[in-house]
């Protein structure tokens, strides 16, 4: 399955939805999208993973990737929002949860265009 990345980006903030599946060959959409949002000046990235059903090792290790880069930027966040139990399971399993900020739902005036 493929993976469709969206974006919008209100600088601090930024928002990253995926929708599919998150693997060695589609990990670097997101981080892709992640980096922009870092380089149009956002601080502060939500990533929307509600829609995406799978996600390995090496996604996980991208979504740590992201967050150092982000912290490094003088205290950047990254929050991760899901409800998908498959996945949130492999976040609790890498402890990833307690490195993570992780929301079941996004704020309501935070949609992607």
């Amino acid at each position: 399955m493929l993976l469709h990345v969206q974006s919008r980006f209100d600088t601090p903030r930024a928002i990253v939805a995926a929708a599919g599946e998150m693997d060695m060959s589609t990990a670097d959409l997101v981080r892709t999208e992640v980096m922009l949002a870092m380089t149009n000046g956002c601080t502060a990235v939500t990533l929307d993973l509600n829609e995406v059903s799978f996600i390995d090792s090496v996604s996980l290790g991208m979504l740590v990737g992201c967050h150092k880069r982000l912290r490094d930027l003088g205290g950047g966040a990254l929050q991760i929002v899901i409800n998908n139990h498959t996945v949130l399971r492999m976040l609790a399993i890498t402890r990833l949860d307690e490195v993570f900020s992780v929301v079941d739902t996004r704020a309501p005036e935070a949609p992607v265009a």
